[in-house]
């Protein structure tokens, strides 16, 4: 490692470990162990005080508890549960049968079933998961207190190799011959059917009286033959697997692409895909050792053509001229590591985005940093907190900054971007697609094209792709809000007698269908917002799909919709646009997630390639030309792997959004691929001023 590269880490780690102590210093007092035992009518507890954040429900599960055991011994917690309150824990449960997250019991005599493995400083449950060749969830569900942290001297049980979880679950079952589930409050058929590795199906064939919804109290029979016909089939060599989360967009398809793993070796991996693919759930992917020979066959080809390298950027090392090699670059970068440090789960879930965005920082500082520019980063935690914000502007280095990335949120940007303004620091609003400090705020830089803007461009994209072919827009009875700006569109470009416009909510399919033409291509707009609506509108043209070739045009919000079937995107031909794209099948793009895994031992996410390219578009930037680089920001000649940016002034005393958005294709052979890129032309009347929609991700 170069003594460059080694400072940058540093520098990152210094400040990094500064952010987190308060936040590592409030997780710890949530550690707290039980206190003394005591003995109460008969009864043996454990006096536990309550900490901020505490819920009768947290802290039935932080000790293995039913919630109905843990309201029983303390009724008045019911109502309110105070922080410092003293709460009494049924010791029984606790002593005599630990009850898993996975609902089965555990035998007094399963110990033979486990290793017990003391947690060493630093480790995380990620960590030790990983070492072991499982996920996190099979820790959690023979240790569900760590859901809440582990810490130092903390005993967990691991399954042995030889014992996966699921033949510590058919061990159970073998002896009980059947496994009864007392539903709880809040409890789904998805839920149960993955605490259990089976699938909504099964249970639903184990229980052929259960109808509608399930109730509080509702006892279910849990399947167990799936669980010991996979107990038989022992795996023949011991695979390592890393964790991945699905995204939008995600199928069999995508994933075999991607990893070269097949359905049904994901299904027997992953049970829980039967069901369908939720945004959000952690699967394994096997690494496979062809494939990593394969990819160290490619890199020592590579390494040994040395002219390529010179001359090729993809490479890890760009070929640039910075125009001032002893200057030392000072970056701030604003983050909310920490939203809500009463609420461990939220924080976990909140922050892991964050850092995944920052962790793609650090790869695109390391990468400048090893061409010879000298970066410095001033990483501060804004908590989503206005205040807390007001009283970082005001450390002593925040008025040298180079270039300041962040804040997320456009509630916390104002006086960054009044500050940054009057001192002429760069800006990049990274994520938000609310547009409402662009246009006064000079040296602005929006990223992600809010949603008026791509509605417009949309519009702009059929009028110039499909003019001449039979262009259908759905509306659902009134022309309003996002239908009106395509309607209004398309009638300025096209004129209204080129397209035709149905109610397919109210009407049904066979009308539609009649208005579709053989000769010409089908074109189906849809700029439905409701998620109620677009899922009845996509199941209808789901339908007319199998008999006929259609192409719809919609939103990328559809692709995170859960109650959409993605099967039902690729028959209908969705096409909609984006600020960005990863292509896995890009050389550059799987020698990032190579790296990005060898780094930090997980996948990368698209916070991890927005944060990438961001950083390594601007750092670049100013090392070639300073604070001051071209009005719209050209490329500086690095080669960026999810985005193309090219930024448009939006007036004299405004900044800079960018304007390239790609045209995204479901196709019908089940590929999620780009047809091209389109830039947008920016007017005032098509940026919202004040767009809440969250963060465009």
């Amino acid at each position: 490692m170069s003594r460059k590269k080694a400072t940058t880490r540093i520098i990152s780690t210094i400040y990094t470990l500064f952010l987190f102590a308060s936040l590592i210093s409030s997780l710890s007092a949530q550690e707290k162990s039980a206190g003394e035992k005591v003995i109460i009518g008969g009864k043996m507890y454990t006096l536990y005080m309550a900490v901020s954040g505490d819920s009768p429900f947290s802290i039935a599960r932080k000790f293995g508890i039913k919630l109905d055991e843990l309201n029983s011994a303390n009724p008045e917690i019911k109502e309110k549960l105070n922080s410092g309150q003293t709460v009494k824990i049924p010791v029984t449960q606790i002593e005599t049968k630990p009850q898993n997250v996975s609902g089965l019991q555990s035998d007094e005599n399963d110990d033979h079933l486990f290793n017990f493995h003391s947690v060493r400083r630093k480790e995380t449950v990620f960590s030790i998961a990983q070492k072991n060749n499982m996920t996190s969830e099979d820790i959690y569900r023979f240790n569900p207190q760590a859901r809440d942290g582990i810490k130092e001297g903390e005993v967990l049980k691991i399954p042995k190799p030889q014992t996966s979880v699921i033949e510590s679950k058919a061990n159970t079952i073998e002896t009980q011959q059947q496994i009864k589930h007392k539903v709880r409050r809040k409890e789904t058929l998805f839920s149960i059917a993955r605490q259990y590795n089976t699938t909504q199906e099964e249970i639903l064939k184990s229980n052929p009286t259960l109808k509608g919804s399930l109730s509080k109290g509702t006892v279910l029979i849990i399947p167990d033959a799936s669980a010991l016909q996979t107990v038989q089939e022992k795996p023949k060599e011991e695979l390592k697997f890393i964790e991945y989360r699905i995204v939008g967009g995600d199928n069999y398809y995508q994933l075999e692409k991607r990893f070269g793993i097949s359905k049904d070796e994901l299904e027997k991996l992953n049970p829980t895909l039967k069901d369908g693919f939720n945004i959000g759930m952690v699967i394994k992917i096997p690494i496979k050792e062809s494939s990593e020979a394969n990819t160290n066959k490619e890199t020592n080809i590579q390494s040994n053509n040395k002219t390529k390298q010179a001359d090729d950027p993809s490479n890890g090392k760009p070929v640039l001229s910075f125009t001032n090699l002893n200057k030392t670059f000072e970056i701030g970068v604003f983050l909310p590591f920490c939203q809500n440090l009463n609420d461990s789960s939220r924080i976990a879930q909140r922050t892991a985005s964050f850092l995944e965005f920052y962790s793609g920082v650090l790869l695109a500082t390391e990468k400048l940093t090893e061409a010879g520019m000298k970066l410095k980063l001033f990483v501060y935690d804004t908590y989503q907190d206005s205040k807390v914000v007001e009283k970082l502007v005001k450390r002593p280095e925040f008025l040298e900054l180079d270039l300041i990335i962040g804040p997320v949120y456009p509630e916390n940007q104002k006086i960054v971007a009044e500050l940054s303004a009057k001192n002429r620091i760069p800006m990049i609003s990274p994520l938000s697609s609310d547009s409402r400090f662009v246009s006064t705020t000079p040296g602005y830089y929006q990223i992600n094209p809010g949603k008026k803007l791509r509605l417009a461009t949309t519009a702009d994209y059929i009028a110039d792709k499909y003019v001449g072919q039979n262009i259908i827009v759905l509306n659902h009875g009134t022309n309003s809000g996002d239908l009106k700006l395509i309607l209004d569109r398309l009638n300025q470009k096209l004129g209204a007698d080129k397209f035709r416009q149905y109610n397919i909510l109210a009407e049904g399919t066979s009308g539609l269908e009649e208005m579709l033409m053989a000769d010409k291509e089908n074109i189906i707009v849809l700029a439905e917002g409701s998620e109620a609506n677009v899922s009845v509108s996509m199941t209808r043209l789901n339908t007319i799909s199998k008999s006929n070739k259609i192409t719809v045009i919609g939103l990328q919000e559809y692709t995170k919709m859960q109650s959409i079937d993605i099967e039902h995107l690729h028959n209908t031909r969705l096409h909609y646009l984006a600020p960005y794209f990863i292509e896995y099948g890009n050389p550059k793009v799987n020698t990032f997630i190579e790296k990005y895994r060898s780094a930090y031992g997980s996948e990368p996410t698209q916070y991890s390639f927005q944060g990438y390219d961001i950083a390594l578009h601007f750092f670049a930037s100013l090392g070639l030309s300073g604070k001051n680089f071209p009005a719209t920001n050209p490329t500086p000649g690095v080669d960026l792997l999810q985005a193309d940016y090219s930024f448009q002034k939006l007036s004299d005393f405004g900044g800079y959004i960018n304007q390239t958005l790609y045209i995204i294709e479901y196709a019908d052979s089940y590929e999620v691929r780009s047809a091209g890129k389109i830039h947008a032309t920016i007017v005032k009347d098509n940026v919202e001023g004040n767009e809440k929609n969250g963060l465009d991700q």
